[in-house]
């Protein structure tokens, strides 16, 4: 947007003022606002959807509504892996209940031979 009608900035943003006005020669009401913009005329529209500003804001609009998505969906599936992962150690703990027991009951003998041993000072 670097044309003749753009308002000229110094290096900090300030508007500078190339034509002074005289408050006197004013007239309340003399001075006219700019007339709107059409919204329904699609060259107008085009050129609002094209400016740096508008980029700007899409990007930044994007880049936070990925976020929230992906925060959405790791939010989803842990709680969802949580869910499956209960539901597992629900369903499988009396089979390895039983499983420890019988490892148990196996190493049993020899735990306790060992143990005897050590107690007698016998390695």
């Amino acid at each position: 947007m670097n044309s003749d009608t753009d308002i000229k900035t110094d290096e900090n943003g300030i508007p500078i003022l190339d034509e002074a006005v005289d408050p006197a020669g004013i007239e309340a009401g003399s001075l006219s606002t700019p007339p709107e913009p059409d919204l329904l005329d699609q060259a107008v529209i085009d050129h609002l959807l094209h400016d740096r500003t508008i980029d700007a804001l899409i990007d930044d609009l994007t880049a936070d509504l990925q976020n929230l998505v992906s925060w959405k969906i790791e939010e989803f599936m842990k709680e969802e892996m949580q869910k499956v992962l209960k539901d597992a150690a629900r369903r499988t703990a009396p089979q390895l209940a039983q499983d420890i027991r019988a490892q148990l009951r196996l190493a049993l003998p020899e735990l306790l031979e060992k143990a005897v041993r050590q107690s007698r000072g016998g390695t």
